[in-house]
C-alpha cells in the first residue's frame, strides 16, 4: 500500500493533476477574501467561508476523479485488483486518500482566505478560520463521501461530473423550496448537506442533528460505495 501512495501522489505531482484546482481554490478564496475585507470582525473572516461554501463544494470533484474515476476510465485498476487481489484494502486506501486531498483542498483555501485577509485588513483570523474548519468536517466529509461514490457508480468521468455538479448546485435548493411548499416548514432542513456549508459555522453545538446525520450519511455512502466496487467486473 505505501508503494501505491507514492506511485499516485508522484503520479499527481508530475502529470500536475492538482494545478488548475489549487489555482482556481487560490483565486476563489482570495476573491472572497477581497470582496469581504470591509469587515474586519472574526465574524467577517467566517463569512467568507459561507460565501465561498456553494462553489467550493464542487473541488471534490477532482480527488475523486483521480483515485477513482481515471483508474475505471483507463482500466488501471485491474491490474491493482491483479496485484493484491483484495479489494477492500485497495477501495480503503482510495477513499482515504481522495478524502485526505479533499480535506487538503479545504485547508489550503482556508488558509488562502486568512493569509489576504491578513494582509488586507490588517486582523488575523486563523483561530477562527481554523474553528470553522473542525465545524465544517462532517460536512466535507459526507460531501467528499458522496462525490466518491458517485465516480464508483459510473463509468464515464463525464456521468460522474454531470451527477455531482448538478447535486452540488441545484439539488439543496430545489428540494429545500419544494420542502417548504408541501410541508409548510423547514423540518428537513438540517439534512440538506451541501446547504450546512453555509449553515453548519454558526451551531453551538458541535454534534446536533446535522452533523450526526452527516457522519451516518459518510458511513452509508463508504459502504454502498465498497458494495459497488466489490461487485464491479474488471475486464
Amino acid at each position: 500500500m505505501l508503494h501505491e501512495w507514492k506511485a499516485d501522489w508522484f503520479r499527481i505531482g508530475k502529470e500536475r493533476l492538482s494545478l488548475v484546482s489549487m489555482v482556481l481554490l487560490t483565486i476563489l478564496f482570495g476573491l472572497f477574501a477581497y470582496l469581504g475585507k470591509d469587515d474586519s470582525t472574526p465574524a467577517g473572516a467566517t463569512a467568507i467561508l459561507r460565501g465561498v461554501a456553494p462553489l467550493f463544494a464542487i473541488f471534490f470533484v477532482t480527488p475523486a476523479k483521480i483515485f477513482f474515476g481515471e483508474d475505471f476510465g483507463f482500466r488501471t485498476i485491474n491490474q491493482r485488483i491483479i496485484k493484491s487481489r483484495n479489494r477492500l484494502t485497495i477501495f480503503v486506501y482510495k477513499w482515504l486518500a481522495s478524502t485526505f486531498l479533499s480535506l487538503f483542498y479545504a485547508a489550503y483555501g482556508i488558509l488562502v482566505a486568512g493569509i489576504v485577509r491578513h494582509l488586507l485588513t490588517g486582523q488575523a483570523h486563523y483561530g477562527e478560520l481554523t474553528q470553522a474548519f473542525w465545524q465544517l468536517l462532517p460536512f466535507y466529509l459526507v460531501l467528499i463521501s458522496l462525490c466518491n461514490l458517485i465516480f464508483n457508480l459510473f463509468d464515464k468521468l463525464y456521468q460522474s461530473y454531470l451527477t455531482y455538479i448538478l447535486l452540488a448546485v441545484l439539488f439543496d435548493q430545489l428540494a429545500s423550496q419544494l420542502v417548504r411548499l408541501l410541508l409548510k416548514s423547514d423540518i428537513l432542513q438540517p439534512y440538506f448537506m451541501f446547504q450546512q456549508l453555509s449553515f453548519g459555522i454558526n451551531r453551538t453545538e458541535y454534534w446536533n442533528k446535522s452533523s450526526i446525520a452527516a457522519m451516518l450519511f459518510t458511513l452509508v455512502y463508504f459502504g454502498l460505495g465498497y458494495w459497488i466496487f466489490s461487485k464491479r467486473e474488471y475486464k
